[in-house]
């Protein structure tokens, strides 16, 4: 594991910091460096989990990840990104027995805040994989759900967030709704099978306004963006 990941943004901190250690999620987050004495205090072995490449959470997974599950996404974030890394036993199993029934927990915005980082991070088409294996994209974008299931769809969405990955790289803009365009890309096209490609954006879009948030004009612009890439398509075909 290159680097420890960050700390969760909002967490706060307390003038203890071994009380401090015990708000983090991961242990690797939960190392702290006294500026009084230059000590590291490692409370919850997370040097030992940086060296061994391993996601371990500070306390019990089943009851931090219940009671905060929008950290399942970011879980899962840490683990495309710090790709030689593993979860720990405890966690791996709290996440294949209890995720499904957590991530319905998770409160629309927050579920928004957390995936838009995947998708402008630089390391989307690994963060696409880690979702659709731990079987969570389909809850947050439920026009995509079956279509999980297929390599075609799987290929095609890969292929596309890498696109926005190597425009990171370059050093290119690359903003929320690009991605989440992407992603429901291939089941607006089948949608239009019996609607306009007006009403297929729209229907693909609706079915994630119970569980995604849209933040202002992000939906506007994700519906906008499909759009184009719907007539760069037949664009393509006509040409």
């Amino acid at each position: 594991m290159s680097g420890v990941p960050e700390a969760e943004e909002g967490t706060e901190a307390s003038d203890s910091m071994l009380l401090d250690s015990y708000a983090r999620d991961l242990t690797v987050n939960a190392i702290c460096y006294d500026l009084k004495t230059g000590d590291i205090l490692d409370f919850h072995g997370g040097l030992k989990d940086v060296k061994e490449q391993v996601l371990r959470m500070v306390s019990h997974p089943d009851v931090t990840l219940k009671y905060t599950p929008s950290r399942i996404i970011r879980i899962l974030r840490f683990l495309a990104r710090y790709e030689d890394s593993t979860l720990s036993q405890d966690l791996e199993d709290t996440l294949r027995e209890y995720c499904q029934e957590y991530i319905r927990l998770i409160e629309p915005f927050e579920a928004q805040n957390q995936i838009r980082r995947l998708w402008i991070s630089g390391y989307a088409a690994a963060c696409f994989d880690k979702m659709v294996e731990y079987d969570v994209l389909g809850y947050f974008y439920p026009a995509v759900a079956e279509l999980c299931a297929t390599e075609a769809y799987r290929t095609e969405v890969r292929e596309a967030l890498a696109g926005l990955d190597a425009k990171v790289a370059r050093g290119e803009s690359v903003v929320l709704y690009m991605g989440t365009a992407e992603l429901l890309l291939p089941a607006v096209r089948e949608l239009m099978e019996t609607m306009s490609a007006e009403e297929a954006v729209e229907e693909a879009l609706k079915q994630m306004d119970p569980v995604y948030g849209f933040f202002g004009e992000e939906r506007a612009n994700t519906a906008a963006y499909l759009l184009e890439l719907l007539s760069a398509e037949q664009e393509e075909k006509a040409a």
